[in-house]
Order: structure tokens, then sequence, then C-alpha cells
């Protein structure tokens, strides 16, 4: 129908280059690395946590209500299928958050804090070891262990010694991480395939981590890059580090796409019901079609070997702009809105098909 194809007028995305929100794949030291390079300087781009305090979520769930574009899991979490944790999804590690402290334990005890500052500032901090006097300087990050690299050093040694390397580190697994450059002008985050916790250490080195710690993996692993799952979790989790663009004005767009909805409605009443549906059914795969191609076009995957990598990203990044990014989001709002319809569509029906309908006879 016509409005329809009016509709995607919408739509037009734009290049332009940066290294936030890039999404790499590489290869060093021969184990495989994917990760998400976020530059702190960007003009388009936050990057924030999120947590939920009590139960526990998917990644994608979140992503949604928070408008972020791409993120990964956060902290080690008790969950709820593990015996110990007596059916509910918990964790006992430190969150700081906009500047605030939120956690029950006075010290960090084993497990340290990886953040920033309000400008960007990377550092590590352990309550009375590293950084001691520094903790009201953190804006947000949450506490984990171990720690895997201070300084350019490897630092799971002192884990060991400490026996607080259990099997799951021991064994060759996804290995999820976060980590900051020297100057903190660039973050690295999220796995390297196949790997121990003391490999781990050393291949981020290569990755040029001066400072990195230890993020959950196993069954919580999840990994979104412009709203597509990179890796997919086998539970909810507590925890989330998003990237989020700036400048978005997400009322405006829900407006928008509410007011797309209400046309969609009103060229459609003249029908019944079920070709309403059937019509706004069909243009949701229109929708997704797009969205992966979005994805697809502003994902940049490179592979190189060992640390040549690095030399050849420069000037290869592609990202979306903001102005793209708000017709993503009008487009993921106008979604809802259409569910929305499909559903008081059906509801419709049933009290259409229950009303009884009397014949008179003459």
């Amino acid at each position: 129908m016509r409005f329809i194809f009016l509709s995607f007028l919408i739509i037009w995305i734009s290049l332009s280059y940066t290294q936030a929100n890039t999404l790499i794949q590489t290869n060093i030291n021969g184990y495989n690395i994917e990760v998400i390079q976020y530059e702190t300087n960007s003009p388009d781009y936050d990057l924030k946590i999120w947590i939920d305090t009590k139960w526990g979520s998917s990644l994608k769930e979140i992503m949604n209500s928070v408008w972020a574009i791409s993120g990964v899991t956060g902290i080690f979490t008790c969950p709820k299928d593990y015996s110990a944790c007596w059916g509910e999804t918990t964790t006992i590690n430190e969150r700081y958050v906009n500047g605030k402290k939120l956690a029950t334990y006075k010290s960090t005890g084993e497990r340290v804090v990886f953040w920033w500052t309000k400008a960007y500032e990377a550092f590590i901090f352990q309550t009375n070891k590293i950084n001691g006097d520094r903790e009201a300087q953190i804006y947000e990050w949450l506490a984990n262990h171990p720690l895997l690299i201070l300084d350019w050093v490897p630092m799971t040694q002192s884990y060991w010694e400490k026996g607080l390397i259990d099997n799951k580190m021991k064994d060759k697994w996804t290995r999820n991480f976060i980590c900051a450059n020297e100057d903190s002008s660039l973050y690295y985050f999220w796995l390297v395939n196949l790997i121990d916790i003391d490999n781990l250490a050393i291949v981020l080195k290569e990755l040029w981590c001066h400072n990195a710690i230890n993020l959950d993996a196993w069954f919580s692993t999840a990994m979104i890059h412009n709203w597509d799952y990179i890796r997919w979790p086998g539970r909810d989790i507590l925890d989330w580090v998003f990237i989020v663009p700036k400048n978005i004005d997400t009322e405006e767009l829900d407006t928008h796409a509410e007011r797309i909805a209400l046309t969609f409605h009103d060229k459609l009443k003249k029908y019944r019901q079920e070709k309403r549906i059937k019509t706004l059914e069909a243009l949701n795969p229109k929708i997704d079609d797009f969205l992966t191609r979005v994805n697809t076009q502003f994902s940049n995957t490179i592979l190189t070997e060992d640390s040549l990598w690095f030399d050849m990203i420069n000037g290869k990044e592609i990202r979306l702009n903001t102005e793209a990014i708000k017709r993503v989001y009008l487009l993921n709002s106008l979604q809802i809105e259409i569910s929305i319809l499909i559903w008081k569509y059906k509801q419709e029906i049933k009290v259409r098909d229950a009303t009884p309908v009397f014949d008179l006879l003459f």
C-alpha cells in the first residue's frame, strides 16, 4: 500500500568514520578475538553501565529500554539455576553508577574496580591496595576478579597464590574482559575464544591493554553490536556495559512512531480486522530486513595476523551517525506500535466473534 512505502522515506543512512562502537574480529597469538572498540572522545556515543538489582533480564531487553546500540555482559552473578543460589539471581559485587556507590560491602576484598572518572580516565581501584585514595573519583563501573593486567603487568599469579583461581578459570573457555589503553583514549571489550585465565592476560597485552579485568562468561556470555546478537546468553544477567548514542530525544521519536502508527490505523479502518493485521504483519519483516542490512553495512570485520591488526584498523571503521541512529530507533519504536495495533485488532476480533448475531424472521 502506498502509505506504507511512504513511511520508508524516513530511512536514509549516511557514513562517517570513527573508532567508537567498532566491532573487531581478529587473531592474536593464535586466539580468536571479538571486541568492541570504544573511543572516549567520541562526539556521538557514551559508554555506560546498567544494573538490575534483583531479578535479572536479557541483554536485549535492557538495551531496548535504555536505547543502547551495543552492549555486553558485566560481572559475576549467582544465577538462580545454581543450587547454591537458592533459586534467586544475585550478585555481591560493588557497583558505581553516576558517581554513586551501590554496594553492601565496605571493602572490595580481592575484587577490583575497573573504570573511569567523569572525564573517562581509566584506572584500577582496590580498597587499601590500589589507588586507595581515589575511590571518590570513580564515576561508573563494577568490581570483579581477577585483575588481569595492571600497568602492563599480568596479575593473575597472585590469585593462584591465594587459591582464587577455580576450575572454570583453569579450563580453556570463552573469556570476557574489559580494558583500556595507556592514555584512556580507547576501551576494548569483550571476548577471547578457548583460552585460560593466564593466557588471557598475555593476549590482552598484545591488544594494547594497559589495565584489564575479567568479566562474567560461560552461560552468561552475551554480546550485541548495532542491535544484533554476536553471542547469545544462556540465562538472565544483572549487569551490562552499554554504548549509548548521545543527543537522542527518545520521547520525540516515540511520539513520531505513534503518529505514524495512527496514520496506519486511519488508512486501514475501512478494512476488516483480519486484513489490517495481515497488512501490518507484512510490514514487520521489511523493517527487520532493513535493520539487518544496517548491521551488516556498519559492522566492520577485520581479520589480520597477530599484533599487525592494530595498524590496519586506522581509517577503516564505519559507524552510524546520529541522524542514522535516530531513524533506526524510530523504526524500532514503530515496530512496538505496530505490535500494539495488531494486538488491539485481535482483541476486536474476539469481541466481534463473541457477539451473537440474530436473524430477523418475517
